[in-house]
């Protein structure tokens, strides 16, 4: 079976974009060193945009950060080393200042504060969690300084404002399972039962999740098997149990806690607990398809196809941008570093149709984007979120991910009912 990396080579060889030699095809890199800090002088400060980047370095959402914060200092380098952002008739590279929240909505709000009585910090990328995120928009719309939410999905986050200050380049969370439900309602409708059973983390994301879940449910009439919160501090025992003896057709699981996420993949591959399907959000980001067999067939919900064809004013085709991520990082970008990416494209060109360094300006130049990135077309509605952008179905097939809907844009057909673990595992 062709994987996503070997066909991501494909497109590139016929495209005949991004000639380098591509990271499965060679031993991973270590990352590119740090750039040289921007001087000083008082006099060569204005060569350099500070963007300000709050992000969880320490803590429990390190690990779905980081290639966020790797995507922004690799399109960071992109553009520099494109001639930088044109302001009129100069010139000016980009400075990323990274802040660390350590996963906490206190240090989120602190370091958030910080940044924006900074008069040289021109926008804000949000961290990975939404409630990092509602921090961040609350300290920043305080004194006027604009806000890119790259990944934070909770609906709440984003509201209709005559001087919108935040601006989200994903879809809500609203939807996120929507591919899931469309399958079981099929499946239901061919005569198989259904039971759906949910589980999700208690922070914003979860809770939109959950009850959206449930909304959509008694809308359609899907039978619910259960829905459980989980703390942050979850042993996972309690939802083992239910599963066992609830015994749901299709489980969604949602935590934006890696660690959590990976411990229930493998625990139902331990306790041999068969489902018919398994939707987790945040596949990637956990690095569920390292897990090898208890991972296979499990779907995900996501918000980018790096194959699709998407074209971006510095990385050219979003193959581009793939391949330079595993060259130099040696993995495949998550879709929020895709989101991340696509963030900053938007702040540069943004400035530049502003022409100036200005807080302001840059506001009112973001609220009228209507244009073509790396993680696919972006364009704000009244709520400040993008309205352009579809959620997908992937699943993991062969150690991989495999678009498997919608239809029109799947690699592979879903297997919409796992196989059972005796079939699966000695």
């Amino acid at each position: 079976m062709l994987t996503r990396a070997v066909l991501a080579g494909a497109v590139l060889a016929a495209s005949g974009v991004g000639m380098m030699t591509p990271a499965w095809a060679k031993k991973p890199q270590p990352a590119p060193a740090p750039r040289p800090a921007p001087p000083t002088s008082s006099v060569l400060v204005n060569n350099y945009v500070r963007i300000g980047v709050v992000t969880s370095r320490t803590g429990r959402l390190a690990l779905p950060s980081r290639p966020m914060a790797q995507a922004l200092e690799l399109t960071a380098q992109r553009i520099d080393d494109s001639g930088g952002i044109a302001l009129n008739d100069r010139k000016v590279m980009v400075e990323l200042v990274f802040v660390d929240d350590r996963s906490t909505v206190e240090k989120a709000r602190e370091q958030a504060a910080a940044l924006a009585k900074d008069p040289d910090i021109m926008a804000v990328i949000a961290p990975y969690s939404s409630d990092m995120v509602l921090e961040v928009r609350d300290e920043a719309e305080k004194v006027g300084l604009p806000v890119l939410n790259a990944v934070g999905a909770a609906p709440t986050l984003h509201r209709v404002r005559d001087e919108q200050w935040m601006f989200g380049i994903g879809s809500a969370a609203n939807g996120y399972f929507a591919p899931v439900l469309e399958a079981a309602a099929r499946r239901m409708a061919a005569g198989h039962a259904m039971r759906v059973g949910v589980a999700y983390q208690d922070d914003l994301f979860g809770r939109a999740i959950g009850a959206w879940t449930e909304s959509e449910l008694q809308r359609t009439g899907i039978p619910a098997s259960f829905v459980q919160v989980l703390s942050r501090s979850a042993d996972l025992s309690s939802l083992f149990e239910v599963v066992q003896r609830e015994h749901p057709n299709v489980l969604i699981f949602s935590a934006n806690d890696a660690e959590m996420t990976r411990n229930f993949v493998t625990g139902l591959a331990e306790k041999r607990i068969n489902i018919d399907m398994l939707a987790v959000s945040g596949c990637r980001a956990a690095g569920l398809e390292k897990l090898g067999t208890p991972a296979e067939y499990i779907v995900c919900p996501v918000q980018w196809d790096g194959l699709a064809d998407y074209a971006d004013p510095y990385w050219g085709h979003s193959t581009q941008f793939m391949s330079s991520f595993e060259v130099a990082f040696g993995a495949e970008p998550t879709y929020q570093a895709a989101q991340a990416a696509a963030s900053l494209v938007v702040i540069a060109k943004a400035l530049e149709r502003a022409g100036k360094l200005d807080r302001t300006a840059l506001r009112r130049a973001l609220a009228e984007t209507d244009m073509e990135t790396l993680f696919g077309s972006v364009r704000f509605g009244p709520d400040g979120r993008n309205s352009a952008v579809k959620p997908l179905l992937e699943q993991v097939r062969g150690g991989g991910y495999m678009t498997v809907l919608p239809q029109e844009q799947a690699w592979v057909p879903l297997v919409g009912q796992m196989p059972v673990w005796k079939d699966r595992l000695p």
